[in-house]
C-alpha cells in the first residue's frame, strides 16, 4: 500500500497522522483519540503495522511541505495561513476537549427596534471584509500544529424567525431554550465565520438579536469595536451613503508576527524568577472534582457583589491616596482570601491582560483574541502594611505585563507543575460592552445581556464605575452556592476593613464576618453541661473509655 493511499484511508476513518518532535502521533476527529477510535485501531492491526514498517518514510512524507500540501486543497479560497496566539491554543484545546460544555462561547443579546434587516445584513458582511480574524478557520488535524487560515470571502450566517404569534411568556421560554441549544451547538472550527446572528421578531418593529461568537476570534475589547462599526455602517446605509470606507484591512496576523518576534529566553528567565516562591498549585478547597467532563453548561451560575456608590467612593479615595490602581486593590483582596482558604503564604491565580501591543498601529480599533491569562503570584506576609503590600503587587504585576504574551502552558511547564495551576481567575473590565448601543443611532437597542464562560471553577469579573460590582461565575456541579456566598461576604468585609483603617497590617485583617464570629463563639458553644468539679479531666476520660 502506498503512503498516500494509507493516509487517505486514515482520513476516511476520521484519523490523522502528524509529526511531533520527530515522532508520529495518531489523532482522532477532535485532535485526540477517543475510546471508540482507540478500539478501532486495536481491531485494525494493519494501521499499527503499517506505521511501524514505514515510520521513516511517513515522517519524511509528512514533513515535506506540509503547509503547501494543505493549502493546495484550498487553492483560491485562502489569503494566508499562520500560527495561533498562546491563548488561542489553550482555548482551542479546551473547546475540543469538551465541546458540549459551551465554554468560550459568547452570546450577546439585545432588543432592536425598527430594524431594516437588509441593511443590517450588509453591515455584518462589511465587518467580515474589514477584519481578517472574522474570516478565519482553525485547522488542527491536518498539520503537526494547529493553524488558522484566513479565507478571502465568507458569508455571515444570519437567520430571522417570526415569533409574533407566541405570547410574551412563550417567547421568553423559547428564547431561554434557544440560548441553551445555541451554546451546545458550538462551531465547526474548519468553517468560518465562527459567529452567527439570529433575529427573533417579537412584535411589529421589535426584534431580539442573539449574536453568538467564539472567543477564538474575539475578546472583550473587540466587541464594542465591532458594535460601533456595525452601527456606523447602519447609519450610513440609512442615510443613503453606502458602507463606510476603511483605509486598511485589519489583519490579525500582525499580532501573531509581533509575539513571534519576542525573546523567548528572556521571557522564560523572567517567569522562572517571578514564580520562584510557588511550590504547588493554588486550588480552592471548596471545589469538588475539577475535570472537564464534570463541567456542564446547565450548572454555571453567577452571583453579584454590589457596593453602593458611597462605599465605592471611599475605595476610590483609598487607591488614589496610596498610588495604586483599583485593579491592584481587588487583586490584593483576592490574594489574601486565597491565602487564607489554602493556608499558604505564596499563592497564584489567573488574571487577564489586554495583550494589545502599543507599537502596532490603530491597536485600540483592532478585532481579535488579544487578551491573555497570566499567573499573578504574591507572598502574603503578615507584618507588612496593607498599602505597602498592594504597591508591591502592583510593581511586580506591571513588570509581569512586559511579558504578557507568553503562553500560560509554557509558564506552567517551566515551573514543572502538572494538572491545574490554579482554578480561579480575575478579570477587571474597563471596556464599554453595551454603551455604544445607547448613543443617538438610527438603530435603537435596549436590554443588553452578555453571557460567556471559561473552564475555570471560579471567575471574578470586576467593573468599577460609579459603583463597584464583582460578578462571581461558578459551576454549581463543582462548587456549592453557599461557598460562593461565603466568599462574597469575606470579600466585602476585607474591602471595608482596608478603607476604614489604612494603617492595618495584613495580619490584622479579620476574614470572619460578624455573623460567622458569633456562630463560632456562641452558636457552636451553646451546650450547657454540669461536670463533677471534684474529679479530674483524666479520671473522667478514663471512665468513659472503660464504659
Amino acid at each position: 500500500m502506498a503512503i498516500e493511499e494509507f493516509l487517505e484511508n486514515l482520513g476516511q476513518l476520521n484519523l490523522s497522522l502528524v509529526v511531533k518532535e520527530n515522532t508520529l502521533v495518531l489523532r482522532g476527529e477532535k485532535g485526540k483519540l477517543g475510546e471508540s477510535e482507540i478500539e478501532l485501531i486495536r481491531k485494525d492491526k494493519l494501521i499499527i503495522d503499517f506505521i511501524k514498517e514505514n515510520k521513516s518514510a511517513l515522517i519524511n512524507h509528512l514533513k515535506e511541505k506540509p503547509v503547501d500540501a494543505f493549502s493546495s486543497k484550498l487553492t483560491g479560497k485562502l489569503d494566508v495561513i499562520y500560527a495561533l496566539s498562546p491563548l488561542q491554543e489553550g482555548v482551542l484545546f479546551h473547546s475540543l476537549y469538551d465541546d458540549q460544555a459551551g465554554a468560550y462561547i459568547i452570546q450577546f443579546s439585545c432588543d432592536l427596534f425598527d430594524l431594516h434587516v437588509a441593511h443590517f445584513r450588509r453591515c455584518w458582511e462589511y465587518l467580515l471584509r474589514k477584519h481578517t480574524v472574522l474570516r478565519t478557520s482553525f485547522n488542527y488535524k491536518e498539520l503537526s500544529v494547529p493553524v488558522q487560515c484566513v479565507y478571502k470571502q465568507v458569508r455571515m450566517p444570519l437567520d430571522e424567525q417570526d415569533w409574533t404569534t407566541w405570547s410574551a411568556a412563550d417567547q421568553k421560554d423559547r428564547l431561554a431554550a434557544f440560548l441553551q441549544d445555541d451554546r451546545k451547538r458550538g462551531f465547526d472550527f474548519n468553517n468560518p465565520p465562527l459567529m452567527r446572528v439570529n433575529l427573533f421578531r417579537l412584535a411589529a418593529g421589535h426584534h431580539r438579536m442573539v449574536w453568538t461568537i467564539h472567543h477564538l476570534i474575539c475578546d472583550g475589547w473587540s466587541m464594542p469595536v465591532l458594535m460601533s462599526e456595525l452601527l456606523q455602517c447602519y447609519e450610513n446605509l440609512m442615510a443613503g451613503k453606502g458602507n463606510p470606507v476603511y483605509e486598511r484591512e485589519d489583519q490579525y496576523q500582525d499580532y501573531i508576527r509581533y509575539i513571534s518576534s519576542r525573546d523567548s529566553y528572556e521571557e522564560e528567565s523572567f517567569w522562572r524568577s517571578y514564580l520562584s516562591g510557588i511550590t504547588g498549585p493554588s486550588l480552592l478547597p471548596f471545589a469538588g472534582v475539577r475535570t472537564f467532563q464534570h463541567k456542564s453548561a446547565n450548572t454555571v451560575h453567577r452571583k453579584s457583589l454590589y457596593l453602593e456608590p458611597a462605599t465605592t467612593l471611599l475605595l476610590q479615595n483609598y487607591v488614589k491616596a496610596h498610588h495604586i490602581t483599583p485593579n491592584t486593590l481587588i487583586q490584593g483582596v483576592w490574594a489574601y482570601l486565597l491565602s487564607s482558604y489554602t493556608a499558604t503564604d505564596n499563592v497564584v491565580y489567573g488574571v487577564t491582560v489586554s495583550g494589545r501591543p502599543a507599537t502596532l498601529s490603530a491597536m485600540e480599533q483592532r478585532v481579535g483574541m488579544y487578551i491573555n491569562t497570566l499567573p499573578l503570584c504574591t507572598r502574603v506576609t503578615g507584618d507588612l502594611l496593607i498599602a505597602d503590600w498592594l504597591r508591591e503587587i502592583q510593581r511586580e504585576h506591571n513588570h509581569a505585563r512586559e511579558y504578557q504574551y507568553t503562553s500560560l502552558r509554557e509558564v506552567q511547564q517551566w515551573k514543572g507543575i502538572e494538572g491545574d495551576f490554579f482554578d480561579s481567575i480575575l478579570a477587571f473590565e474597563n471596556f464599554p460592552v453595551g454603551e455604544e448601543l445607547f448613543r443617538n443611532w438610527h438603530l435603537k437597542a435596549a436590554n443588553v445581556e452578555v453571557e460567556e464562560r471559561t473552564n475555570y471553577t471560579l471567575e471574578l469579573t470586576v467593573t468599577w464605575k460609579d459603583a463597584l460590582t464583582i460578578v462571581f461565575r461558578y459551576d454549581e456541579a463543582i462548587m456549592a452556592a453557599d461557598y460562593v456566598e461565603l466568599i462574597m461576604g469575606h470579600f466585602e468585609g476585607i474591602l471595608h476593613q482596608i478603607v476604614n483603617d489604612p494603617a492595618l497590617t495584613i495580619s490584622q485583617l479579620e476574614i470572619l464576618t460578624p455573623s460567622e464570629r458569633s456562630q463560632l463563639l456562641t452558636g457552636f458553644n451553646g451546650l450547657q453541661a454540669d461536670y463533677p468539679l471534684h474529679r479530674s479531666f483524666i479520671a473522667l476520660f478514663e471512665e468513659q473509655v472503660l464504659a
